[in-house]
């Protein structure tokens, strides 16, 4: 069986899941004027509260990734609780039809964290020393926070995060009323999240120099197909 490292797929979790790459180009902290709002936005939503991701064991959530170079399916599912330095955490596992990575979360007070990672080749746990915060929960609109991907050790990343604003996503697997995260290390990504966790996740590509003053093009796309709770 293979492992795919961490990075690769959280984010898509939930979960949430935090795609990585090992550099990046120069960073822009500005407004993204050119990102086309109709990428972004379905039918405005209502408000919606978020105080925690449901970590029940047996929980499953499907999803569609898609991308111009790849489409694939992958499944999160809850497949245990257990206890890592003393806190409860939820055993989580991220696969596809050959690929499996397992990630360890915990809800807090303050938010959704990652607390460790397993490898399978060879066997090992790896518990972060500081976890990193996934989500700031409750949800509060302009809310925001910075993590350090210290799975990746030899590259750390810094993420910037923001709680956006409310939409209303459809997908195959229903209509959710979500908040939008915005993730920003030079090139923006949107996440949606309902109650039920994750729903959608668009991440942007871009032409142009430096990202200023460049177009801005969805790369890929991650969709909820089913949740079994």
């Amino acid at each position: 069986m293979f492992i795919v490292p961490m990075k690769y797929c959280l984010f898509f979790a939930m979960l949430f899941c935090v795609l990585a790459s090992c550099s990046k180009g120069p960073t822009y902290n500005g407004p993204k004027p050119n990102t086309p709002q109709s990428l972004l936005h379905d039918t405005l939503g209502p408000a919606i509260q978020i105080d925690s991701i449901p970590l029940a064991v047996g929980n499953t959530w499907q999803y569609l990734y898609t991308s111009d170079e790849q489409s694939y399916f992958y499944s999160v599912k809850v497949v245990a609780d257990t206890i890592i330095k003393g806190e409860r955490a939820a055993k989580v596992y991220t696969y596809t039809d050959s690929l499996l990575s397992i990630a360890y979360y915990s809800n807090r007070a303050d938010g959704y964290y990652l607390l460790a990672n397993r490898y399978l080749n060879p066997d090992s746990l790896v518990v972060l020393a500081k976890p990193n915060r996934i989500l700031a929960l409750p949800n509060v609109i302009n809310n925001t926070w910075n993590t350090v991907d210290s799975t990746n050790v030899r590259y750390p990343e810094a993420f910037g995060w923001q709680w956006l604003d409310y939409d209303r996503i459809t997908t195959v697997a229903g209509s959710f009323n979500c908040c939008r995260l915005s993730m920003d290390d030079g090139i923006p990504s949107y996440s949606y999240y309902s109650s039920k966790g994750l729903v959608k996740k668009l991440t942007f590509g871009v032409n142009g120099i430096q990202h200023v003053g460049g177009v801005y093009f969805i790369y890929s796309t991650t969709i909820l197909t089913s949740v079994n709770f």
